[in-house]
């Protein structure tokens, strides 16, 4: 089986971005939840704290660099974010650098949104299969 590779895009109307983040053990899914239950729950900086680690996970887990998404003449047409990033983790750090509201909600959604197709599919027998 080869290496799953989950695509997505997120953003806000015509302002797309594109993710392509690799398959994760589960341990990587329960290292990732242990660093939000390590954030204590009165923590002047949580959410700070957890932005920055939507952050390192979307650059740990990705595969390729993000990319702006733009539909043209009918055609979506991909642009790296970041061309002279070195690596996808570079890219990324570089799109969600500068932090702003939008940022956080894509960078939030880009998690939940990854976490929701690493389930696999689940299809219940009737009692006479």
């Amino acid at each position: 089986m080869k290496p799953q590779i989950i695509s997505f895009e997120i953003g806000y109307g015509n302002e797309m971005v594109a993710f392509r983040l690799g398959l994760i053990r589960v341990k990587e899914e329960s290292d990732f939840i242990q660093r939000f239950v390590d954030i204590a729950d009165d923590d002047v900086e949580k959410a700070e704290k957890e932005y920055q680690i939507f952050v390192d996970s979307l650059a740990q887990w990705s595969v390729e660099k993000p990319q702006s998404v733009e539909l043209i003449d009918g055609k979506k047409v991909y642009t790296d974010l970041f061309p002279d990033a070195e690596s996808p983790a570079a890219s990324i750090r570089g799109y969600f650098g500068e932090k702003t509201v939008e940022k956080e909600w894509i960078a939030d959604y880009a998690i939940r949104a990854f976490r929701g197709k690493l389930q696999p599919t689940v299809r219940f027998r009737g009692p006479s299969e």
